[in-house]
């Protein structure tokens, strides 16, 4: 993974110092019909992950994210350890990396404790004989039966019950609740989190065991819907989630608040001072208050995808501010109003109502940003956007409640939803600079919304004679197959008669800013962009696309240096430059994407969010989560002359290419007819008769390569020619085969699907080594001796990545050495770089291929290791368009097929077929024989036997017609609906 910033600075609160000026008066515009309901099957944002720790350094943190299936619309929540260079490594600390094997293990009657409210306002275990008996009515039907199901009982589940919908685990599904991990005192860590399936969740984070659960009450009569089959998609405890130690009657209790989303017009209130919950009765002790709209003072709740925010105010008394949501009971309420509420009894201090109707409804606020102006401690300011388009400025500076004020700061143009919270930092003119984007995607047309939105940073505090805002642009580059962006650096004028702040255009219609709050850090403001209207780039593949950005906050522009590794070299220089211009955005993929999360590693900093598909994977077969060769990725260079004719011009690096499997999900390379055809022989050699030979170095450091060259098939690098065998320079350079581009018929490399595992590869009963050689761009094309580098321990030709010289048949023996002489042949051999024998007298061009490690290591340099970690975090193809008439190799297999030796051919392939049975034989010149049995099961799987030329057997399973999914030699994981990647180049 490569880095979004060399440093690591930490991020700065986004909260000023400074006090702010009065701004305008309030507007009231007319009401209309609500204009929406919360619709469970629309996806709009997912949650950020979250982190033992943001400083990675330690190499021992753990990452938890929230997983979605739109298939069952079931959930997950995975604890993946994530390394000091910001990858997760496949290991956890749970007995499985999903808490769902664990929560399906916990007895639904005697491992679970659920609890509620009943109708009385009394905290009860979630069981029948607790309810009240108009809860019990709400159950309808088979309601017993019913509550079951809902803690977890799957003995009525269709197919053996035959009686409510099947479940492919008991946790349903997550979308828009706020993941949070907390440590108590005393140690204990926990994580909490909304869920689809009527609860909130609480999960010790050491072990993945639920500790307990909660149904808010106001929820009840939803829960039949869960069992109904076919299952229609709701909305239960979807909504903002915030958790703090507040000082309530001079003792310290930590609380947990909390909104419903879409799933009803509700917010409650837990004390979870006390983590652990030894009965059904203690968790029911951690219920302090729920409020719905029928509460005194709550008229105008409405479905509040508001994230609470804990405060004291400056009578401190401690409270919880939270938008009113949108959509309240009331007809023709449709009011934006902001709520200041007791945090220990729930009772309203204020409403504090913006005194605007909803345009076209439905009216609302969402989530606030809170302003602490003088550093006490205390609330003093809030600021806050409404889906009709506005911005406002609550002034919560008073001792006396009566006496908070409000204000509008901004109204968009075009009026646009704002359902993300503002980011607030102090100007360096005076009072502040607030940032946000607009959008939403609340209901199916939004989803195909094309309208243009924008990103505002709105200076409150501004002289009255600025009226104006500054404009900013993105225009759209491309970098090796990456969609990148830059910005305009219009420079904004704060002198009075200047501006007010500046707005910055989204570029693509339908394009907006959802989820939960973006971040300032070290001037920029980062976040992340999505366009629900784009559509799949294939079958079976998600829907949407998703941008990063990082800005100047105070200009909305470019800020004047490179953020991004644009050309994946480890450092962010001028050479990140794509048409001489700093780059601040890039496409990040497909899906559902959160908000970004900031990392420090030990020298930068990365941003890493989590990612959701909107793809029911039981309709098609899913595509790869890792394209190309499993658990990594490779990139290739090539190097020639530069002038047509290949004399006397400069020589050097005429192309790179991050991550070339992944962008073109293939295996290798056709040097013939290449995915880019800037990898073809012919820009090498535009000459088609000039003779040549082919040299090949690095062999050892990289077993699993295969070539081939000529007519002849691929065969292994130490088996290809005598290049990683022979000894003798004169013998060798005779026995090299001349070819000219004509006659040359193949020139390809490529992996197994394997390529990236570590084994004996060469057989020579050597420690295991990775395949393909880990290192780093900026190790291997160094211009210096044209890759001889320092770096590594040998001198091995560009850092020990496989490289594929093509010299001239001319070329004297006496120009010719081992590539590392004390290591024999079968480290190669390559043209000499000495004085003497200078190999730009000889050689044409070369190609290199190495595994770009996100541990950032150079061959042999420190820390570096032969036998890398694989990249378990998936690195979702970005679908860049290969050039028409390329044939790079695709597919293949994982190494247990053993390889063919040169000179033995397929001498017949059959199939047979008994019952649900088919067998696919292939017989070999040499007398051996390769076999396929595949048996379709009853469950829309298929299991697979491979037995190899050896007799090596393997077993998978995998969805009908789709890429293996698990087994010895797992194929191609099959989840793609979360990935685990940073914001950058993944």
């Amino acid at each position: 993974m490569q880095a979004s910033d060399f440093r690591a600075p930490r991020i700065r609160r986004a909260l000023a110092t400074l006090a702010l000026a009065a701004a305008t008066t309030t507007a009231t515009i007319a009401s209309a019909a609500p204009s929406f309901t919360p619709d469970a099957a629309v996806l709009g944002w997912t949650s950020r992950p979250v982190l033992t720790n943001h400083n990675l350094v330690s190499g021992r943190e753990v990452a938890f994210r929230n997983e979605l299936r739109v298939s069952d619309w079931s959930g997950g929540l995975y604890a993946e350890d994530i390394d000091a260079s910001g990858n997760t490594v496949g290991t956890g600390p749970w007995t499985s990396l999903n808490v769902t094997t664990i929560l399906d293990a916990q007895h639904w009657d005697t491992g679970r404790r659920i609890v509620t409210r009943n109708a009385s306002g009394t905290a009860i275990p979630l069981r029948w004989i607790s309810l009240s008996a108009s809860q019990q009515t709400a159950l309808g039907s088979d309601g017993s039966l019913t509550l079951d199901f809902v803690r977890g009982n799957r003995a009525d589940e269709d197919p053996s019950g035959k009686k409510w919908r099947k479940r492919s685990t008991v946790l349903g599904d997550i979308q828009h609740s706020t993941l949070l991990h907390w440590s108590h005192t005393g140690g204990a860590r926990r994580l909490y989190v909304g869920a689809n399936d009527g609860m909130l969740h609480a999960f010790d984070a050491a072990n993945g065991n639920e500790v307990f659960a909660y149904v808010p009450s106001m929820l009840i009569g939803k829960l039949k819907d869960l069992r109904a089959k076919p299952y229609a998609p709701k909305l239960f405890v979807d909504g903002g989630l915030a958790i703090a130690d507040v000082v309530i009657g001079g003792s310290t209790r930590t609380l947990l608040a909390g909104t419903l989303g879409g799933g009803e017009r509700g917010l409650f209130m837990l004390d979870i001072s006390d983590p652990n919950a030894a009965t059904e009765t203690a968790a029911a002790a951690k219920i302090k208050w729920e409020i719905t709209p029928s509460s005194t003072g709550f008229a105008n709740l409405g479905f509040s995808y508001s994230r609470p925010r804990f405060a004291r105010l400056n009578n401190g008394v401690a409270v919880l501010i939270v938008g009113n949501g949108y959509v309240p009971l009331t007809p023709g309420s449709l009011r934006s109003s902001l709520y200041i509420i007791n945090a220990d009894t729930g009772a309203l201090i204020r409403e504090i109502d913006t005194g605007a109707l909803g345009v076209g409804g439905p009216g609302g606020l969402s989530t606030p940003t809170l302003d602490d102006t003088n550093g006490d401690g205390l609330v003093d300011l809030v600021y806050v956007g409404d889906i009709d388009g506005k911005v406002w400025r609550f002034d919560l500076g008073s001792t006396d409640p009566n006496a908070f004020s409000v204000t509008l700061l901004h109204t968009t143009s075009p009026a646009q939803a704002i359902t993300v919270a503002p980011t607030v930092f102090k100007h360096p003119a005076g009072g502040r600079i607030v940032m946000f984007g607009t959008g939403r995607v609340l209901t199916a047309a939004d989803k195909t919304d094309t309208a243009v939105h924008y990103v505002y940073g709105l200076w409150d505090g501004a002289p009255a004679a600025n009226t104006t805002l500054l404009t900013q642009t993105l225009t759209e580059v491309s970098f090796n197959g990456d969609k990148l962006r830059y910005a305009s650096a219009n420079a904004p004028n704060w002198a009075s008669g200047g501006h007010r702040g500046w707005r910055l255009t989204l570029p693509v219609g339908g394009e907006r800013v959802l989820g939960e709050a973006p971040f300032i850090n070290d001037d920029r403001y980062y976040f992340t962009t999505a366009n629900p209207t784009i559509a799949a780039a294939a079958a079976g593949q998600p829907s949407g696309m998703n941008w990063s950005h990082q800005v100047h906050f105070l200009s909305g522009g470019g800020i004047g240096r490179s953020v991004f590794d644009v050309d994946g070299s480890g450092v962010i220089n001028a050479a990140d430059k794509v048409s001489g211009q700093f780059i601040m955005g890039q496409q990040i993929g497909a899906g559902v994407a959160s908000q970004p999360v900031l990392v420090d590693l030990d020298r930068f900093s990365m941003t890493i969010f989590n990612l959701l598909s909107d793809v029911d994977d039981t309709v098609s077969p899913p595509p790869p989560s890792d394209p190309g060769v499993s658990g990594g990725h490779f990139d290739v260079d090539i190097y020639h002359f530069a002038s047509p004719g290949n004399t006397n011009s400069a020589y050097g690096n005429r192309k790179h290419t991050h991550q070339y499997d992944d962008k073109y999900n293939v295996t290798g390379v056709n040097f013939m007819a290449a995915s880019d055809v800037s990898y073809n022989l012919a820009k090498m050699i535009p000459d088609a008769t000039r003779p040549f030979k082919v040299l090949v170095m690095n062999q050892y450091l990289n077993p699993a390569s295969q070539l081939a060259i000529g007519n002849g098939g691929f065969v292994p690098v130490k088996s290809y020619g005598a290049l990683a065998t022979e000894s003798n320079a004169t013998t060798l350079w005779n026995s090299l085969p001349i070819y000219t581009r004509n006659d040359v018929g193949s020139l390809m490399w490529r992996l197994p699907l394997d390529g990236f595992a570590s084994k004996d590869w060469w057989g020579d009963g050597s420690a295991p080594r990775a395949g393909l050689i880990p290192n780093q761009t900026g190790c291997v094309n160094r211009v210096t001796n044209r890759g001889v580098t320092t770096a590594g321990l040998h001198g091995e030709r560009f850092n020990g990545a496989l490289t594929i010289q093509l010299v001239r048949t001319d070329t004297p023996v006496s120009a010719l050495e081992l590539n590392y002489p004390a290591g024999g042949p079968k480290y190669g051999w390559r043209l000499s770089t000495t004085a003497a024998n200078n190999n730009y007298t000889y050689l044409l061009g070369e190609y290199t291929m190495f595994w770009h490690h996100p541990n950032g290591k150079c061959y042999n340099g420190a820390g570096w290791v032969a036998n890398a970690p694989q990249e378990t975090s998936s690195r979702a193809s970005r679908g860049t368009a290969k050039a028409v008439g390329s044939s790079d190799p695709t597919g293949g297999s994982f190494s247990y097929n053993a390889s063919v030796p040169p000179g033995v051919s397929v001498v017949s392939v059959s199939t047979s077929t008994v019952g649900t049975t088919t067998t696919v034989t292939t017989q070999y010149s040499d007398g051996r024989t390769a076999r396929t049995i595949t048996t379709v099961n009853g469950d829309g799987t298929e299991s697979v036997v491979m037995i190899d030329r050896d007799g090596n057997r393997s077993d998978a399973t995998r969805v009908v017609g789709g890429t293996l999914t698990s087994g010895k030699y797992e194929l191609l994981a099959a989840s793609r609906r979360i990935t685990w990647r940073e914001i950058v180049r993944p």
